[in-house]
């Protein structure tokens, strides 16, 4: 009796191809899955490649200036003026792929001595005081802005005998914008603190 009800228990022929093209059928599928996420991820990865090409392609070439050439005497010859060099964001730097400075100009001729050669200065890279800052900017009071960070006074005083009327303006100034301007370390570093909480807050 147990003989018979092994036997009678036991997979059918029939069953077993069921189960087997089961399997294969999941096996097909994943398999599937795996090439389309393959081919995703190189269209994916061709596309970056394609938009960095471009962006290298489209990138220029910035040269600074060349000073003037100092002017002759039947003494001592004028100097070379200077040749100035721009000042670039790290952002703005990177839209060209190569940057010149400035060329001093010549010296002038002189009888007795010529004149000196103009120094050619170098491009100042500057760091705004929030990179990165990609989404819309909120139209927001610069004194509103500092009543809600309770910022020093001192420092909002120096915000507004500098005319930094709004937030949007602060997002589009440098550190070193502020320090020509007579902001002291702890100022900028005040200011930054608010200003990254108040982009991570409203800008969308």
């Amino acid at each position: 009796m147990s003989w018979l009800w092994s036997f009678n228990n036991q997979p059918s022929h029939a069953h077993k191809e069921r189960l087997a093209a089961n399997e294969n059928a999941t096996k097909l599928e994943i398999a599937a899955r795996e090439n389309a996420a393959k081919e995703r991820i190189a269209a994916s990865e061709n596309a970056t490649k394609e938009r960095i090409a471009k962006m290298h392609a489209d990138r220029r070439e910035l040269a600074g200036g060349t000073g003037g050439k100092g002017g002759k005497s039947r003494k001592d010859g004028g100097h070379g003026g200077a040749g100035e060099a721009s000042k670039l964001t790290f952002e703005q730097a990177a839209i060209y792929h190569q940057i010149i400075g400035g060329t001093g100009g010549e010296g002038g001729e002189g009888d007795v001595r010529g004149g000196d050669g103009g120094v050619g200065h170098g491009q100042r890279f500057e760091k705004l005081l929030v990179p990165g800052v990609t989404g819309r900017v909120p139209y927001t009071k610069t004194a509103k802005f500092c009543e809600d960070y309770e910022l020093d006074e001192a420092l909002q005083k120096l915000l507004k005998s500098a005319g930094f009327s709004t937030v949007g303006a602060l997002l589009k100034v440098t550190d070193t914008d502020l320090r020509e301007a007579h902001f002291k370390s702890g100022h900028i570093a005040e200011l930054v603190a608010a200003l990254e909480d108040w982009v991570a807050t409203n800008v969308k």
